[in-house]
């Protein structure tokens, strides 16, 4: 569970959904802003990158298309495949010695160091979908 004030009042704001039925979902999903990130992607997948980058803004991390990305292969397979899509990570690219990372949950205790053990380096942590994650998971460690 992801608690995100900054989320839910964003949400508010502009406008996405009104005050009642954002009480609605803060009820439905028992307070977790994650659930309602996801229902609202459920709802208007057509909006889902103006959501996923919202979601960003308010934990201060950029969004990251994965579908739009290049990712540096070198990279990539620093992190064991199986951890990635059990901990729903993906290596991006290296840029000097810090490595840029999506998580899906860049809230997750002590995960940024795990990654950074991996890599060897420091980590730029980047936000993505957890099934734009898996996607390119799939995708990128899969032999060409």
């Amino acid at each position: 569970m992801i608690r995100n004030l900054t989320f839910i009042k964003t949400i508010l704001m502009k406008g996405i959904v009104d005050k009642e039925e954002m009480q609605q979902l803060v009820e439905e999903y028992q307070d977790d802003a994650f659930s309602i990130l996801q229902h609202l992607v459920k709802k208007n997948p057509q909006r889902k990158e103006e959501f996923a980058r919202l979601w960003g803004d308010s934990l201060g991390l950029s969004y990251v298309n994965l579908e739009k990305t290049f990712f540096q292969k070198d990279v990539l397979f620093k992190i064991p495949q199986d951890y990635a899509m059990e901990n729903k990570v993906i290596a991006i690219y290296q840029f000097g010695h810090i490595t840029t990372v999506a998580f899906s949950d860049p809230t997750h205790p002590f995960l940024k160091e795990d990654v950074a053990k991996y890599l060897n380096t420091p980590v730029n942590v980047v936000f993505a979908m957890p099934d734009e994650i898996e996607d390119a998971i799939i995708s990128e460690y899969s032999p060409e």
